[in-house]
């Protein structure tokens, strides 16, 4: 740790990771790295580092360079906070509608959770952070999970007080420059500054993210990507089927009709190489354990949260699943109880109690897989899905489904290798925070 901040402090800036620009990897490590870093015998410690840098007093972390998780040091604070503050043609330019209101919100308030917001103000969220219009972090709420907190940089400056916070926009803009184009020389590097990019329409600004983050990816193997399964549009019933299961539990009722317009979901579980490029591009944070991705990459990835599955999905550019959508994807039209049918399940259909004792391969399991040939969507691990968990289901008839208002848990389907809930139907509450090593991720989209 004592090394990457006698860096930052020499340079002012460190990237997360980088091939050629000083970075937390390169410091660590000794030289860039080639391929995965979690393989790597101080990737424990890369990890363990930045997540230490980004509560750090003389850190902060925001997307500087071509809308790359950027470190800087409190030398250039005042630097920075001269451009932010100054509200320039770049940052205003071509702001969508929701990022707009967002940023009105914003400004009204002082500071904002995301978890407080509308959807569509959610929106926006990344947009104002490319544009360096407002401070953000990551916080904990009071039920448990996790929310943006977005804030007035002058707020943030109060907080954090450093010497000259006056400084002219233009004036500030050339002493950032200056240091950006000092370790480009050095390093062989061109990376830029969000107003040297040219920011003329928010669809550019999204392409100029998208390019850097490719051009960041294609260091490193490319994981394979979960093959998705095309869902058709239609309508079936949901919950236990008493006629046919004698196992009903309370909260699989009422046994209900549900419309759903067609979706894609995952035919496997997300896998651990998979997650691990997402860790890999600084987006996902590492799961609590169960995690070896250079020696099982294609078994399920584990011990993750809620907030750490929604945000792998996000990035892959997906999402969770509604409740609605798995148990479809899972049991079809026809009622049954199990993926397959309603026969008693083997160990060679499912990856249940007294088949192994610890997870399988993601894509294992064929003679398990749901109507529509998804797979492990009985056994192997839990999934979460993006509804909070309720007792029992509105009895009424629904279309697309989004499950109800803010509750105390979150739902996971599936049923795991040590567990007997592996019917189609059978649901669980779990606290968003939680991890366990028999819960993992499907997405959807």
């Amino acid at each position: 740790m004592n090394a990457v901040l006698k860096e930052l402090k020499r340079h002012g800036l460190l990237l997360t990771t980088d091939a050629k620009f000083p970075s937390v990897v390169r410091v660590i490590a000794g030289s860039g790295v080639v391929g995965s870093w979690w393989g790597h015998p101080k990737g424990r410690d890369i990890w363990r580092t930045t997540e230490e840098l980004s509560d750090h007093q003389d850190a902060l972390l925001v997307k500087l360079l071509d809308g790359k998780a950027t470190f800087v040091h409190r030398d250039l604070w005042p630097a920075l906070y001269g451009v932010v503050a100054g509200r320039q043609a770049w940052q205003m330019k071509g702001l969508s509608k929701q990022a707009a209101g967002l940023l009105r919100l914003i400004d009204k308030e002082g500071m904002v959770d995301s978890n407080k917001m509308s959807k569509d103000l959610v929106a926006g969220t990344a947009e104002i952070e490319e544009r360096l219009l407002v401070q953000s972090e990551q916080v904990h709420t009071a039920s448990g999970s996790h929310a943006k907190r977005m804030q007035r940089w002058d707020i943030w400056a109060k907080a954090k007080p450093f010497a000259e916070t006056r400084m002219d926009p233009e004036d500030a803009q050339r002493r950032l420059e200056a240091v950006v184009s000092r370790m480009n020389g050095k390093c062989g590097a061109r990376l830029r500054l969000p107003w040297q990019i040219g920011r003329a329409s928010v669809s550019r600004a999204r392409k100029t993210a998208v390019l850097s983050l490719l051009a960041m990816l294609s260091l490193f193997p490319a994981a394979k990507a979960e093959e998705m399964v095309s869902i058709p549009g239609g309508t079936f019933m949901m919950g236990c089927n008493e006629a046919v299961d004698a196992q009903c539990d309370i909260n699989e009722k009422a046994y209900h009709s549900v419309r759903l317009s067609p979706f894609q979901i995952d035919k496997t579980e997300v896998t651990q190489a998979a997650y691990a490029a997402c860790v890999e591009a600084g987006v996902c944070t590492m799961p609590k354990g169960n995690f070896t991705p250079q020696t099982k990459g294609e078994f399920p990835v584990t011990d993750v949260a809620w907030l750490q599955a929604a945000s792998f999905c996000a990035w892959a550019r997906k999402r969770l699943p509604s409740e609605a959508e798995w148990e479809f994807a899972s049991r079809g039209t026809d009622g049954r109880i199990y993926p397959w049918g309603n026969t008693a399940p083997t160990c060679d259909r499912i990856n249940m109690q007294g088949c192994g004792g610890q997870a399988a391969a993601a894509a294992s399991y064929s003679l398990g897989a749901s109507p529509f040939g998804v797979l492990n969507m009985s056994g192997n691990v839990w999934e979460w899905v993006n509804d909070w968990f309720e007792n029992q289901y509105d009895p009424g008839p629904v279309e697309n489904p989004a499950g109800p208002a803010e509750k105390i848990r979150r739902v996971a389907r599936g049923g795991g290798f040590e567990g007997v809930s592996i019917r189609s139907s059978s649901r669980v509450g779990v606290d968003p925070p939680a991890t366990y090593r028999a819960l993992g991720i499907r997405c959807a989209k």
